[in-house]
């Protein structure tokens, strides 16, 4: 009998004699090496005696971010040519004394240094309670930080003959002063005057016509804001000699932009001069005066 199917039949009695689906059971992992264990915590440094503090209840909330940037106010509060926040009836471009005693401006940071000189025109005019007559004038001012100057020129009409403003019949005044700022704040300013003012009498004014006096004009002259656009405004001048001069006007202000709209009371007197050397009769003016002035 040949060996090859013998050796076949061993084989598939010995397959069979084996369990069926029987897997090889896996083996056990290796103990971890030495150099792959995880480092140890570092031992928690012991407990101050005594009770532990109390957590916070409520968690901190972080501070608030400035609300205008490090370099000052917001930029329209002091600078005159931005318009891009601020309420118009504020005053565009008045600059430093006219703003509001109320509402006040949000402070935020120190200002910024900053060096300006404006400039204002103002048209002014009005009648007098007496013979119907009237008053029209031009002011011309530049002002830094603390000096300034000022130029002014008024026709005074008496009214009761000749034409209205007609060098016939009317008064003439020139003013010019140098301007220091005394007291300034961010709501108003108060200025002291020095300089010159120039009075002519018409040509048909009784004994005086034609004549004219130069002499020296000291005043003092300001604003102050008041409420919104609201403020008032004023001066007063007196020219001691040759002819004394007394001269004042109080209004009030209402600021629109760069304009302003204002409306008051002016008094001007004339007094005889001293020894009656300029001028032998005395003059007076009054009368309610309105205005518009622009500051650029």
């Amino acid at each position: 009998m040949p060996k090859r199917p013998l050796a076949v039949a061993v084989i598939l009695a010995l397959a069979a004699a084996l369990p069926r689906g029987a897997a090889a059971e896996p083996a056990e992992p290796a103990p971890p090496r030495s150099s792959d264990a995880p480092p140890r915590a570092a031992p928690a440094p012991p407990r101050p005696p005594g009770p532990a503090p109390l957590a916070p209840r409520h968690r901190p909330r972080p501070a608030p971010a400035p609300r205008y940037p490090p370099g000052g106010f917001p930029r329209w509060y002091w600078d005159p040519y931005f318009y891009g926040e601020a309420p118009g009836w504020w005053g565009w471009g008045w600059g430093f004394g006219y703003y509001p005693l109320y509402p006040r401006p949000e402070y935020g940071y120190a200002p910024e240094d900053v060096s300006r000189v404006t400039t204002r025109l103002t048209l002014t005019g009005g009648g007098t309670l007496r013979h119907g007559g009237g008053a029209a004038g031009l002011a011309l001012g530049l002002e830094g930080e603390r000096l300034g100057f000022h130029l002014g020129v008024d026709g005074l009409y008496p009214g009761g003959r000749g034409s209205t403003f007609d060098s016939l019949s009317t008064f003439a005044l020139l003013t010019a002063h140098l301007t220091v700022s005394l007291v300034t704040a961010d709501v108003g300013r108060l200025r002291g005057e020095v300089g010159l003012s120039v009075l002519t009498w018409p040509d048909f004014y009784g004994p005086d016509a034609g004549a004219a006096s130069l002499g020296p004009d000291v005043g003092l002259s300001g604003q102050l804001g008041l409420v919104g656009p609201l403020g008032v405004e004023g001066y007063a001048r007196v020219t001691p000699v040759p002819v004394p001069i007394v001269d004042w006007q109080a209004a009030l202000a209402v600021h629109v932009g760069p304009a302003a709209v204002t409306a008051g009371w002016r008094e001007l007197a004339v007094h005889r001069s001293h020894g009656g050397n300029n001028n032998v009769a005395s003059f007076d003016f009054a009368g309610p005066q309105v205005g518009v002035g622009v500051r650029f």
